[in-house]
Formats: structure tokens, sequence, C-alpha cells
């Protein structure tokens, strides 16, 4: 009963967003962050993504049609994000794997990897196989390491058949890897991740017969063990996802819990945890617990330090408290955690050998409070000590400071500035991305290593090559480079989106306090 309950919540919770917004209309969270070298970040999120290549000094927007290869219409999508071999950026969605190597201007649907062919309105291809990708991850440490994904094979019903390993090679083709996982070991996948000291040490989580698994394979995927993963309050349990594998011990696997429970008075509260096995999945033990939702998780380099970040991604009416919100810390050896940061929204957190990047929800996103500090979209702390307050991040990026889609060095017009400045025409209030971020009156000109599609790599510039029939665009790559801004102007009218949305869940969260209130 419990894939059940599971199953018809999401879909109603689905039903209900896309009745009202479109896909890409959903309060603007970061969900995932990778950085490509030390100038150029890449942040995945439920507007589409952002993408810097002058170390944060301007952040362009890719659209979700080209990210996805269609637009979404009124499904719910997030993206997946990963970094491969010479800066490739592999995101998509589980209904195929897309790829952009030209920094994140076009992407291409990765060929090598099935896909399903009804999202994109195609007839599968004699020969062609279906099937969703689920996740994907590097295979080790190394920034050459090539890329490997969970792929579920689906048959003519969409039903799964198994589950596939598929491996970048040199040329960034991807190919079967290891053996096929049963659904007799797996029916619901969900995560994968590999251990950064063994690349064949391979983590799967998902559900058998709806109850949380974890698989694990020591030989490269030519094999796996499956593991009962025993949680508190099963009954309740939404899903078990891989946070990471630690940096010096392949055996210590970190899982984010996520959890949903209804109060007395009808009221639905997360209650997410953070769950520990040392022995490779073994067993399991849940070492932190917060009444809000677990988004954001990070070791650091040497494995000694480990951040949980707490967070309400304002998607439905599931409550997370605020006073529950924020980053703990602990000692990888002890796990004995302590809430250090407590003014911020966490949506997620990421250690590089330099520092601790972390996504947030701003607590002012009008810029009403000018002497508010540590409030920011995405923020940068340097060193690898655990932070002590939000003000030691350095803010990097506060949306209404996003710009626009990235110029073409041949000045062509995109979908991608449509959906930017657009949105949808018959909505009673703007759905451009530009208004949903509150950041359509920017006239600020783009500064030196900005993102320029078309030209070759240097100051501002990143090569077109991709197919010119792969993305929003098409139009033929290439051309000289101008003095173009990034930002596409139009004539929106100044209603700020987020205020809008920030006043209906003002008023939810009153009505909840006054029911509350009414119950005691």
């Amino acid at each position: 009963m419990k894939r059940t309950t599971l199953a018809v919540s999401v879909v109603l919770g689905s039903v209900s967003v896309a009745s009202s917004v479109r896909a890409n209309g959903r309060f603007p969270n970061a969900q995932q962050l990778r950085a490509i070298d030390g100038e150029t970040l890449v942040v995945a999120g439920t507007y589409g993504m952002l993408l810097t290549t002058n170390g944060g000094k301007d952040f362009a927007y890719q659209c979700e049609a080209e990210i996805f290869g269609k637009p979404t219409g009124s499904y719910t999508v997030d993206p997946l994000l990963e970094v491969g071999k010479d800066g490739a950026i592999y995101s998509g969605s589980l209904h195929a794997l897309r790829v952009s190597r030209d920094r994140g201007c076009t992407f291409e649907t990765e060929p090598s990897l099935p896909r399903n062919w009804g999202f994109f309105e195609l007839e599968r291809p004699p020969g062609a196989e279906s099937g969703t990708v689920i996740d994907v991850c590097r295979r080790g440490g190394d920034p050459d390491a090539p890329v490997l994904a969970l792929v579920a094979r689906l048959d003519d019903s969409a039903r799964t058949l198994e589950y596939r390993l598929y491996q970048t090679d040199a040329r960034g083709v991807f190919a079967v890897v290891g053996e096929p996982i049963p659904v007799t070991l797996l029916d619901f996948g969900l995560t994968l991740e590999v251990a950064p000291s063994d690349p064949n040490r391979i983590y799967v989580s998902g559900t058998l017969e709806n109850d949380p698994v974890l698989l694990a394979s020591d030989d490269g995927g030519a094999s796996f063990r499956s593991w009962p993963l025993v949680l508190s309050d099963a009954e309740f349990v939404l899903g078990a996802y891989l946070g990471a594998v630690a940096p010096d011990d392949p055996e210590r696997v970190y899982l984010r819990v996520a959890r949903r429970v209804q109060t007395s008075d009808g009221l639905y509260v997360r209650d997410d945890s953070l769950a520990v096995s040392r022995d490779g999945g073994a067993s399991v033990a849940e070492v932190l617990r917060a009444p809000a939702n677990l988004l954001g998780f990070a070791i650091s380099p040497d494995g000694a330090l480990v951040l949980a970040g707490y967070g309400d991604p304002r998607v439905d009416e599931t409550l997370s408290a605020p006073e529950a919100v924020g980053i703990y810390r602990a000692d990888a050896g002890v796990l004995a955690f302590e809430h250090v940061i407590s003014d911020m929204d966490v949506s997620c957190l990421r250690f590089t050998g330099d520092g601790l990047y972390a996504c947030a929800l701003e607590r002012d996103p009008l810029g009403a409070d000018p002497g508010l500090t540590g409030d920011f979209h995405l923020g940068f702390r340097s060193g690898l000590e655990a932070p002590e307050s939000a003000g030691e991040f350095q803010p990097l990026l506060d949306l209404a400071h996003v710009r626009g889609p990235a110029p073409w060095a041949d000045q062509r017009t995109t979908a991608c500035q449509t959906e930017w400045t657009s949105g949808d025409p018959a909505a009673p209030v703007p759905t451009g991305t530009c208004a949903r971020l509150n950041a359509c009156d920017d006239d600020t000109k783009p500064s030196p290593g900005a993102l320029v599609c078309g030209i070759s790599q240097g100051e501002g510039g990143s090569s077109g090559s991709a197919n010119p029939d792969s993305g929003s665009g098409g139009a033929p790559r290439g051309g000289a480079a101008d003095g173009c801004g990034c930002r596409i102007h139009g004539n929106q009218p100044k209603i700020p989106w987020i205020a809008l949305l920030l006043g209906a869940i003002s008023l939810v969260r009153r009505a909840v306090r006054e029911r509350r209130a009414r119950a005691s």
C-alpha cells in the first residue's frame, strides 16, 4: 500500500500544479549545481538552467524547451545535471539525456541512450530501444572520469523490463556496462552514485515491492547486492535518495530520506531525515531528522565534515517548519549534528576544492530591505570549514540580476528569448521567466568573459558547433562577435511574479496558523 499511496499523492500533486501554472511556472528554486572550472558554473532549477563563464559576474538563462528538447507544456519536469570530460554538460530529463558541448548554448539528444519516444511525439525507429534516464553521475572523482547513466528499459506498454548502466567512452558515446539489474531486485529506481575512491563501487537506490532498497556493486556493475532500508516511520517515507558516498571510504553511504506526515488537524508537514550506512548498505542508521525538506547535502573533500541543508521548496501546501531550515554540521566520525545556520532556506549545497556553494531561497527577492545581509540565490564561502553564519557567504547571484539567454554572435533570436520575455500569452499575469524572477528591468552591460554563443572559446566566448537542428534556436551556427547585451528587452508590465506568489504563500500560511490556533 505504501507505493500506491505515494503514486496517488504524486500524481494528484502534479495535476494540481499543472492546472494552475505551466511546468516552468513553479517557485524558482535552484536544485543542483556543478562547477566546470574556476569560472564556469551551472545551476539547474525549476526555471531551467543558469550559466556563468566569468565566475558569477554574469549568469545567462537557458530555457526548458532547449534543455528538454521540446516545450514541456503541462509536464512537471526537473532537469538532470552532471558535467563530464571537456566541460560537457549532461542534462535533460528522464525522457532523454541531452548533452551540451558548447557551454550550454545548445543541447542535443544523446543518441546512444534509450529515450521515451512518446515524449518527443516520434515513432520508435526499428531496432531502437525505449527507456527513461533515471539518473546520471560521474564515475569517480577525476575530472576526466566517464559519466555513468542509470536507465530503465521499457517495453511497448511503458513497463520497466530491467535497469541498465551505460558509460561514456573517450568520444563521449554511451555503451552498456555490467549486467542488467532485474526488476526482481529493483522495481522502481531513484538515484545513482559511485564511490569517488573506488569507481567499481556503484550504488543505486529505489524500491522493491513498495519498500525502499539500496543496491551495491563492488565489481563495476557486473553484480549487485540488494539491502532493505529499515527506516523509522516507513509508512510515511516518499523515497530514499543517495546523497553521496564518502570520498575517503567507499563503504560509507549517505541517503536523504524524504518523509511527509499528516498532523492531527489534517495538515501535511515535511519530516525528512539523513541516513548513513557504514557497511556498504547492509545496515543503515538515521542520524538527523527535522520537520523540513532536506534538499542540500555536502561532504568536504577530505570526508571529515558533513553538512545538511534544510529548506522549503514552496511547491505545494506541505509545510516546513521555519525554525528547522538552515545548515546543520557534524564531524563524519561522530555524526552528532548541530544547527549552525538558521536564517537560510537551503535548496542545494556543494563543496569544491576551494570552498562551499549554497543555493538558497531569497528572503527579500524584491530588494525592499537594503540592510539585509546574507541574502542570495547562490552564494560561495571560501575554505573547507563549516560556515557559522549566512553572512560568511559571498552572494554570487540574486534572481533579479539573471541575464536573459546568452546572446548569439550573429544576433539571432531564439525560442528561449520568447520564453524569457513572454511566456504564456493567455495567462492573466506575465509568465515569462524574467517576470517570474523579477529580472526584466536590469540594463547593465555584460561583464568581460560573459557567455556569448557561436564564437570560439575565449573572452566571452563559447563555441556554437552543435547540430543546428538540435535546439530551439534553429538557425545556422557561427558568426563574428559583437557587443550585444544578454538581456532581451520588451514591453513587459511591471508586475513582479514572485511578489504575487509570495503574497499567495503568505495567505496560505496565515490560514494554516489560524487553523492551528483554533485547534489548540
